[in-house]
């Protein structure tokens, strides 16, 4: 699912290998999920993103164990605008 606004674009992302399953369903503690939201503000001369991911790792027996993780991503990138032959274009 993907919502966007001028320069604001937000993400998310579910993942269920137990959706067919009535018994276990989506979102549920006996469920494997991993789902991942991400916010990005874009411009001409810039992107910045933020990404959060929360996964059991396929544990379905409801309880925590090692395999579970969350995740925080954050990347960018910046376009100069300049003709300079010595700075880069671009860095990211």
């Amino acid at each position: 699912m993907t919502w966007s606004h001028e320069k604001l674009v937000a993400s998310a992302l579910l993942v269920s290998e137990d959706a067919a399953d009535s018994s276990k369903g989506i979102l549920r503690d006996i469920s494997s999920d991993i789902a991942t939201i991400q916010l990005v503000l874009v411009d001409d001369l810039y992107s910045i993103a933020i990404a959060y991911t929360n996964s059991d790792n396929g544990n379905t027996d409801g309880t925590a164990d090692a395999d579970d993780y969350s995740s925080v991503g954050i990347s960018g990138t910046n376009k100069f605008s300049n003709d300079s032959n010595l700075v880069p274009s671009s860095i990211s």
